[in-house]
């Protein structure tokens, strides 16, 4: 559904609120230990906001969490792409 109002949207500013709540309902999820749910919704914001460091570090852990392992490293690297001194997906990359 947020997906498809993404897709309506005309206005740059509800574009804007509509790509934050997939960010939040992303936390909220990963929060609540739908790390599925948290996939989907990162997911789709960071094809968005695709140089999101924190969304792809969220994004890496729901992966991780939900045992894509492969699918994790991808976006902890990507975090490394884009913000090269980031610790924390330095420490998944590395094996934790």
């Amino acid at each position: 559904m947020l997906v498809d109002g993404l897709g309506r949207a005309a206005d740059p500013a509800a574009r804007q609120e509509f790509a934050r709540t997939l960010l939040d309902g992303g936390r909220q999820a990963f929060t609540l230990g739908e790390h599925r749910g948290a996939i989907e919704l990162l997911r789709e914001y960071v094809r968005l906001e695709p140089r999101d460091v924190t969304a792809y570090l969220e994004l890496g852990k729901a992966y991780w969490n939900s045992g894509e392992r492969g699918d994790a490293l991808g976006a902890f690297q990507r975090v490394l792409e884009l913000a090269p001194q980031n610790e924390e997906a330095r420490r998944f990359l590395l094996g934790r």
